[in-house]
C-alpha cells in the first residue's frame, strides 16, 4: 500500500505507471474499470509448490490493484493477490500485500520523479 499525494500524481498517470510496472513483472491486464485494475500471470514452479499444485498448469496468480481517492487529497494505491486454480472464482489462497509492495513502491517513485521534472 502506498499513498500518492495530489502534487505527485493523477489517477491517469498512476494507472499508466501501474500498467507499465506490472507488465514489466510479467503480468497481463485482464480488467480495468472504476479505479480497479486486475492483472494475472501464470504461476511459477515456486507458486505451484507453495500451493500444493505440483505440475498444475491451471494455477495463476491474480492481483487486484486499486486506486482510492482520500478525503484530504491524494490517492491510496494497494494490491491484493490471489492464487486461482483453473481460472475459477474459487480463491485458493490470499497473499499478503507485502510481496507486491516493491511494485507499488516503483509506481510511487515514478510519480515522484515525474512531478520533480520541470
Amino acid at each position: 500500500m502506498v499513498f500518492i499525494d495530489l502534487d505527485t500524481g493523477t489517477v491517469a498517470s498512476i494507472r499508466a505507471e501501474m500498467l507499465r510496472v506490472f507488465e514489466d513483472d510479467n503480468y497481463k491486464l485482464i480488467s480495468d474499470a472504476d479505479g480497479e485494475m486486475e492483472f494475472e500471470r501464470e504461476a511459477t514452479e515456486r507458486d505451484r509448490v507453495l500451493y500444493g499444485r505440483f505440475g498444475d498448469n491451471q494455477l495463476v496468480i491474480r492481483v487486484i490493484a486499486t486506486i482510492e481517492p482520500r478525503r484530504k487529497g491524494g490517492y491510496l494505491v494497494r494490491a491484493d493477490a490471489y492464487a486461482i486454480h483453473d481460472r475459477s472464482v474459487e480463491k485458493l489462497s490470499f497473499f499478503a500485500r507485502r510481496p507486491f509492495q516493491k511494485l507499488l513502491n516503483q509506481v510511487k517513485a515514478s510519480q515522484v520523479s515525474a512531478a520533480r521534472e520541470p
